[in-house]
C-alpha cells in the first residue's frame, strides 16, 4: 500500500531512498560505520525499538553501528512507502546474516522516517521491530 498525492512524487522518493539503502548496504559490506552514519542519517536522527539500543544523534548511532558494521551482511526491501513534500516514510524488511556462521540470521522490520536535507534524502528516525 502506498499513500501519496502524487504518483510521480512517490516514484522519485522510492528511487532516492533505494539509492540510500544501497549506500547503507555497501557501507556495511565495506565496514564503514562512519560513512554509513554520515551519509544515511540526519545529524539529529533517532533509532529506537524493542531489542535494539536507543540512540540519538550521529555519535550514539555511530557507537551502535561500529559494533556491527563489517560483521554482518544486510539487505533492505521496501514494503510500504509514503511521501508528501519533504517528509516520507518506509516500512522495510531488513534481513541480517552474521558473518560468523555460528550465529543465526534474523530479520527486523524498521519504520524509516525520511526528510530532505541539502544533501538529499536522509533518515530522520528508525523504529525497529524484530520479526
Amino acid at each position: 500500500m502506498n499513500r501519496t498525492d502524487s504518483r510521480a512524487e512517490l516514484v522519485e522518493f522510492q528511487a532516492a531512498i533505494r539509492e540510500r539503502y544501497d549506500f547503507h548496504i555497501d557501507a556495511f559490506r565495506r565496514g564503514d560505520a562512519h560513512g554509513l552514519v554520515k551519509g544515511f542519517f540526519t545529524e539529529d536522527a533517532v533509532w529506537t525499538g524493542p531489542g535494539f539500543p536507543d540512540a540519538v544523534g550521529h555519535q550514539q548511532i555511530m557507537a551502535m553501528f561500529s559494533a556491527v558494521v563489517g560483521t554482518q551482511t544486510v539487505s533492505v526491501t521496501s514494503e510500504h512507502t509514503a511521501v508528501r513534500g519533504s517528509v516520507g516514510w518506509d516500512i522495510a524488511a531488513y534481513p541480517v546474516v552474521p558473518n560468523n556462521p555460528d550465529l543465526p540470521p534474523f530479520t527486523f522490520r524498521p519504520l524509516f522516517v525520511w526528510e530532505t536535507q541539502a544533501e538529499g534524502w536522509r533518515c530522520k528516525a528508525v523504529c525497529s521491530f524484530l520479526r
